[in-house]
């Protein structure tokens, strides 16, 4: 819609503010100087700002009177307007006055109406929105920065003219009932195309009326509403939007307005970034929603959506959309040729010019064209000021730092202009902006927030940005522009690392509410008390700014806990009372005493326990070793659901496999494993290096035999062949022969001229290359490793190397502080020959670590920065895909799991990251940041499998960290349905799936690591069609209004119903489990939720605690663990998910979800031993999960974190006398 600027006279500014809501109100983006919103904040530079808006308007509303035509000022911005060819629009608000500027103008006449002046001015806006520009104004400039590609500038809008028609041919001869869907990665110009593409090419065909684009965000029936709204007034349908959204609230209402508008016409309802559908809406009304597109379809609309990639399974199994087809059309990244379009052609169509060799620089640096709103808004800071005839210039991107640098210079200058004008200094205006941001659990995202809920210092600031076009306003919300403002920024990235666990508190907290309110703001939906003191404790230090629903949630919490702690105490002084009155009159009071003695230590452990656990819980994202101490001590204090679900979450989530320690561990500097993977060398800064048996990783030793190397520090370690190669900072090599690493043989020892930097072997071993600190390496021929022989000493770098490491090809690459890679060819080793220019991004920012991909081949290489870049050495090597940035401190190391693309980062910000390099165009982060260490990693290093992870690190040792997915699937997938499998129940020590054709197939699971196929047959009929489950005489069967009936099938050809419906569900019950007794009865809807009944009674079923819920995700089937204490929930999405339900008024989730089938699961089984699971989905496969790890895990954390010491029990338990947790 279009930019619209207000100018009127002091006198006439309530004629100014009702012109103004009427912008607004049809979607148009007013600026009214005065506004409280949107206008100019105390302090401001007000010519600079009006000047700026009206530089950025497309038209000027002018309110005119006899004092608008004395205005100066007024005549000042109507003189600017026309002079940069905006569409001036006059209403004349005083009757017999024009401005002598606009006699030639018609005029809108106030006389006529407020109506009649309204239609006029929506009419005209419409026209503008429609046909564009009609020209270019000189001084526009064409490139939107972060934000897409907006209709206005259309006709600056290139290298998407294929895709556009493509999309637009679909639309046009797609059959009703269907749902268009453009799929692509963030940043891939999705929003542009549809709105500078598709919409105005459709707007300027007949027989079809184009809805403004709308973005979901929190209430996507309030935007929906809104949009329709503005559409009706357009058309003079007189309807509020209080009117359409009483509409909407029937199935067909979208359908019944759309034919309304219409008339005969097609509508296309254009859905933008959808995936906030799932990121922020809620559950209802997302399921309201997607409810009213699926009625629609079905009459005159059409429906075009947005969706980021790794959302599209979202959308298809959206319950709201089932049955309804999708067509998708996946938006590839922009070629190089497509890319140099982008720049050339709007910058052809401004009439600027572009200095030579500008644009192969640009199209290099966005490399995958996965980076357009980076290079957008690269080319808009380019063409900042410019006017017809001047050149984008090579030497300010060069100043710019390039496709990556230019958002954060210019970031970094708009924060100190925040901080100029607000009187903030930058961590205030900092802190104030990571408001903007939360966490989904692992993602950082954007969220926007109430801006009449800031301080006036901090609005002043986010003006600021806002002016900036780094964020943007929709009403009073506000927000960052584009994520990449979160990934790019340092400055920003290092306050959202800092504040992370505040955040992901926030983020847990908001979604909590969110579902609290959706269910009506059930008791059964607030938290207990262990979760909400880890979520106060985590907030209480700098307390962010929570929504009303998310601060209305807590207060309904405590207040809850209150009252159930005063309950408690009066039931305690009744017990009290009533042991006082037996005391007095019973003989046995001193046993009496003991049972009061032993309740009350009873309460005591319990509440101390579950402070301990709400501390693990806090402590598990920085210090996964404590989190495992506090969750023993826990444990044994009062073993519980709740105590057993923090050890596993921590063992699980965490990957924690425990610690090195001791004084060989103070200050590590390097790290590397055998050949075989069973054994770890460690080196210091003080010279000593250490060998470690880790044949078991849970019980790791130290051998007592140790290499002796007298150096200062050990610089790098390296293995080959049965090699060590120790560096040292005194400028000696140490070779050692690890064939018995109990007893360590020195080789001998190579003497280099200066400090030794970095040391690294081919792969047979055969090859030692050596950097220096000098810039030199030397090669050395290790065929006899007691005679080394010298080779050539290759120079490639004016200060010292940093790190060495050679390609699977053989290829030696060193990198230095210079900021540079070198890649060396030593088919001749007698005369090394570098290979092409050396590689560098243009920072120069020195390079720290640098490692080949075992695969791929793929180079990567670590920056002081705290990022890593991807190079394809395969052909001229050229840089792949955007920087990996997930550290906020300098990368110190980088390796690769033996035979895999799987990365391990490590960084100066005490963590570790792991990255799947498969695709080295497209890396992608695996789970969360590995963080133990107080201080800097210094070294990461994987064994042979890859299995196990070892950081070492300045303080806090090395620790070690288990990579298995736990539980792990056992063998390959179950197979030869073809279809898909409808049912899996054990029989025994076999197992029988059934498909949906009605074959059955029986498997022997004695060992459920060779399952084999015994035979197969055919299911016999159907028993009781509607039936969901059966225990003894009780069955369960669906019945109206989402409730499960319960049904005395003693006499089965008379069933007599039991007590009342089990309710509760907001949708469709798609599964029903009994626990084994029989007495509790589970229930699983499309809502997400699972609800727990006591069906002891069934006549008399009672609903239990707070149901296992997982939004958005609905349960497709259920299974009880033999011992009734797990409860599996197979989900739409094709993962499972366990619940500890031993105390089934408390369930707890088990750590990850099970994720291994493409498609919904539709059966899940324990096998009779309760430590195999079953499950079976709609893509054909059966597989079978190991549970051992939920088995004994006090014993598996104890090996791993140990129990608390003394120090630590009198820290963490002061009111206990100490208690060993973890006996030898």
């Amino acid at each position: 819609m279009a930019r619209v600027f207000i100018s009127h006279a002091n006198k006439d500014l309530a004629i100014a503010v009702e012109v103004c809501d009427w912008l607004r109100d049809d979607r148009h983006e007013p600026f009214l100087a005065a506004d409280l919103g949107g206008g100019i904040p105390v302090g401001e530079d007000w010519k600079q700002r009006l000047y700026r808006e009206l530089r950025g308007a497309d038209a000027v509303v002018c309110v005119v009177t006899e004092a608008f035509v004395e205005s100066n000022w007024c005549a000042a911005e109507v003189g600017i307007a026309d002079s940069l060819g905006c569409l001036l629009l006059p209403i004349q608000a005083q009757p017999g006055v024009k401005h002598p500027l606009m006699e030639h103008l018609q005029y809108t006449d106030r006389q006529a109406g407020a109506n009649v002046v309204r239609e006029q001015l929506g009419r005209a806006l419409r026209d503008l929105d429609l046909g564009g520009p009609t020209q270019w104004r000189d001084g526009d400039n064409p490139f939107p920065g972060l934000a897409p590609f907006p209709s206005a500038l259309s006709t600056v809008f290139f290298g998407r003219s294929d895709e556009t028609r493509k999309l637009a041919g679909l639309l046009r001869a797609g059959a009703r009932g269907r749902l268009t869907a453009v799929v692509g990665p963030s940043g891939c110009g999705k929003s542009s195309l549809l709105r500078a593409g598709l919409l105005p090419l459709l707007e300027r065909e007949d027989g079809w009326l184009v809805i403004p684009p709308l973005l979901p965000g929190d209430d996507p029936l309030h935007e929906l509403a809104a949009t329709l709204a503005a559409v009706a007034h357009r058309l003079d349908r007189g309807w509020t939007r209080a009117d359409i959204r009483q509409r909407l609230a029937k199935p067909d209402g979208l359908r019944t307005i759309a034919e309304d508008l219409a008339q005969g016409d097609r509508v296309l309802i254009a859905v933008d970034q959808a995936e906030e559908l799932f990121t922020r809406a809620g559950e209802e009304d997302r399921a309201t929603f997607g409810a009213l597109l699926r009625e629609a379809v079905r009459g005159p609309v059409r429906v075009v959506a947005t969706l980021r990639s790794e959302f599209q399974d979202d959308l298809r199994t959206l319950p709201a959309l089932a049955g309804l087809p999708i067509e998708t059309t996946l938006l590839e990244p922009l070629s190089p040729d497509k890319l140099s379009a982008v720049i050339t052609e709007p910058v052809r169509a401004a009439g600027l010019k572009v200095d030579p060799g500008l644009v192969f620089r640009l199209v290099t640096d966005t490399a995958t064209g996965e980076a357009l709103p980076l290079l957008a808004f690269t080319l808009q800071q380019l063409a900042l000021d410019l006017t017809r005839g001047d050149r984008l210039s090579a030497t300010r991107y060069r100043d710019m730092d390039g496709v990556h640098g230019a958002l954060s210079k210019h970031a970094d200058q708009v924060l100190a202009d925040a901080v100029a004008r607000s009187g903030l200094d930058a961590d205030e205006v900092l802190t104030g902006l990571v408001r903007l941001v939360t966490f989904d659990g692992v993602n950082r995202l954007a969220r926007r927030v109430d801006r009449r809920k800031l301080s006036e210092p901090l609005r002043a600031a986010f003006e600021v940005f806002v002016d900036q076009r780094l964020l943007t306003t929709t009403g009073n919300r506000i927000g960052v522009a584009h994520e990449a403002l979160l990934t790019k920024w340092p400055p920003l990235i290092k306050a959202i690392d800092e504040r992370a666990a505040v955040l992901r508190a926030v983020g847990r907290v908001e979604r909590a509410a969110a579902e609290w309110v959706e269910r009506d703001r059930a008791e059964s939906f607030l938290w207990e008390q262990g979760r909400l003191d880890v979520a106060e404790e985590a907030l209480t230090p700098d307390p962010p700014a929570l929504d009303d629903d998310s601060r209305a949630f807590l207060a309904a919490t405590r207040a809850r806990l209150d009252t159930l702690k005063r309950q408690g105490n009066r039931r305690r002084r009744r017990s009290l009372l009533v042991l006082s009155v037996l005391l007095a009159l019973a003989l046995g009071a001193t046993a009496l005493a003991g049972v009061q003695w032993g309740s009350a230590r009873h309460e005591r452990d319990t509440a101390t326990a579950r402070a301990l656990v709400a501390q693990a819980e806090a402590a598990r994202d920085g210090s996964p070793r404590l989190a495992l101490r506090l969750g023993i001590a826990a444990h044994r204090l009062r073993p519980s659901a709740e105590t057993n679900a923090g050890l596993v979450n921590t063992l699980i989530t965490t990957r924690y496999a425990g610690s090195l320690t001791g004084p060989e561990t103070d200050g590590l500097s390097a790290s590397a494993f055998s050949t075989d993977g069973r054994t770890l060398i460690t080196g210091t800064s003080t010279g000593r290096v250490t060998l470690w048996d880790l044949a078991d990783v849970r019980a790791p030793r130290r051998l007592d035999a140790a290499p002796q190397v007298g150096s200062k520090a050990v610089t790098s370690l390296a293995v080959g062949a049965g090699v060590l190669a120790v560096g040292g900072s005194d400028g000696v090599v140490t070779l050692w022969d690890l064939s018995t690493p109990a007893n360590p043989r020195e080789f001998d020892r190579i003497t280099e001229a200066g400090p030794v930097t970095a040391v690294a072997f081919t792969a047979d071993g055969r090859t030692l290359a050596i950097g220096k600190s000098d810039g030199s390496a030397t090669l050395w021929d290790l065929t006899d490793p007691e005679h080394p022989v010298r080779g050539a000493s290759p120079v490639g770098h004016d200060t010292r190397i940093s790190s060495a490491a050679f390609a699977p090809n053989g290829v030696l690459a060193t990198s230095g502080d210079d900021g540079t890679v070198v890649l060396w060819d030593l088919s001749d080793p007698g005369t090394p020959r570098r290979e092409g220019e050396p590689l560098t991004d243009q920072t120069r920012r020195s390079v720290t670590s640098i490692a080949f991909a075992p695969k791929s081949g793929a180079l990567v290489t670590a920056r002081s920065d705290g990022t890593v870049n991807v190079w394809d050495v395969t052909g001229t090597p050229r840089q792949v895909g955007d920087p990996l940035a997930a550290h906020s401190a300098k990368v110190t190391s980088v390796a690769f799991a033996p035979g895999t693309d799987t990365l391990a980062t490590g960084s100066e910000d005490g963590a570790a990251v792991l990255w799947d390099l498969r695709d080295p165009t497209a890396p992608k982060m695996i789970g969360e940041p590995l963080v133990g260490h107080r201080s800097h990693v210094t070294s990461v290093a994987f064994p042979a499998g890859g299995t196990t992870l070892v950081t070492s690190g300045v303080g806090g040792g090395a620790i070690l960290w288990d990579l298995t997915e736990l539980p792990k699937r056992i063998g390959d997938p179950l197979t030869g349905h073809g279809k898909l499998v409808k049912s899996t129940v054990f029989e025994g020590d076999e197992l029988v799936t059934t498909g949906s054709d009605g074959v059955r197939l029986r498997w022997d699971v004695r060992d459920p690591h060779q399952p084999r196929q015994l035979g197969r047959d055919r299911a016999p009929g159907p028993g009781r069609t509607y039936s969901l489950a059966v225990h003894g005489t009780v069955d369960a069967t669906p019945g109206t209004d989402n409730t499960v009936l319960l049904w005395d099938i003693t006499d089965p050809a008379k069933p007599r119903p039991h007590g009342r419906p089990l309710t509760g569900h907001r949708s469709a019950i798609n599964a029903v489990a009994f626990r084994a007794d029989g007495a509790i009865v589970a229930a699983g809807g499309t809502d997400g939720t699972t609800i727990l009944w006591d069906v002891t009674d069934p006549d008399k079923p009672r609903r239990l605690g707070q149901p296992p819920t997982e939004p958005s995700k609905p349960v497709t089937s259920l299974a009880f663990s033999p011992d009734g204490g797990v409860l599996a929930a197979g989900g739409s999405d094709g993962t499972v998910i366990l619940w500890d339900i031993s105390d089934p008024n408390r369930p707890r989730r088990l750590g990850r979800a099970l994720a291994g089938h493409s498609m919904a699961v539709n059966a899940v089984a324990f096998a009779p031993s309760g430590k195999v699971l079953a499950t079976s989905g709609s893509d054909g496969t059966t597989l079978l999960w190991d549970l051992s790890p939920f088995d004994d895990v006090a014993a598996k954390a104890c090996a791993a974190g140990g129990g608390l010491d003394r120090d630590e029990w009198r820290q963490y338990v002061p009111d206990l006398d100490y208690r060993e947790t973890c006996p030898a």
